[in-house]
């Protein structure tokens, strides 16, 4: 009987076979079908209106657009509404928009729970789950922040207190836009900088 080799060394190309395995399949598992990655354009797509009229995502462009896919059964989803609308209501002036996007299967539970939480901002059902698949929502919730020209900024996965003052930086960072807390800030460090600061 032949002695077995104990110091026995897989070839190096095994070795790279596991290092391509170990970063290829959960890059393609975290991703979901036809996602539009951070920094492309997101395409044009007809959403069904939960609490108002259908509209295309396409007549958003123009202002910041923040997206936020939820679901009725989600707990985290629902702890996060209350503050996605305090946000709306913040500013009548608000530079953004708010939307969100619905992924139950059943539109009437969706609906139910805009009711009872007596939602204002325009919220849409995704069907055959187009929004779902392009926004890249394998966790809920997620909260998209796209600017302008429809190019996604920032996907910020799990629940947020949308009108706090982190929640703000966050927005205002990733819109470019120079936060009011910042700009005080600024204005006391320049306080005790320069005593004849006025």
């Amino acid at each position: 009987m032949p002695a077995l080799d104990v110091h026995y060394r897989p070839p190096a190309r095994f070795y790279a076979f596991l290092l391509c395995v170990a970063v290829v399949v959960p890059a393609a598992i975290a991703n979901t079908p036809g996602e539009v990655p951070v920094g492309a354009i997101l395409r044009a797509a007809n959403m069904q209106g939960l609490n108002g009229p259908s509209q295309n995502l396409s007549a958003f462009h123009g202002r910041p657009l923040l997206i936020n896919v939820w679901a009725s059964w989600c707990g985290p989803c629902k702890s996060e509404m209350a503050s996605l609308e305090r946000l709306a209501w913040r500013d009548r002036d608000q530079y953004f928009a708010i939307i969100g996007i619905s992924t139950d299967d059943d539109a009437d539970q969706a609906r139910a729970l805009l009711k009872k939480t007596n939602a204002t901002i325009s919220h849409f059902i995704d069907r055959g789950l187009q929004m779902e698949n392009m926004l890249g929502a394998s966790k809920l919730p997620l909260t998209v922040l796209v600017d302008a020209d429809g190019r996604v900024l920032e996907k910020i996965y799990g629940a947020r207190q949308w009108d706090s003052a982190d929640a703000l930086r966050l927005i205002e960072r990733a819109f470019h836009r120079p936060s009011s807390s910042v700009k005080s800030s600024r204005i006391s460090i320049n306080n005790l900088r320069n005593p004849d600061f006025s």
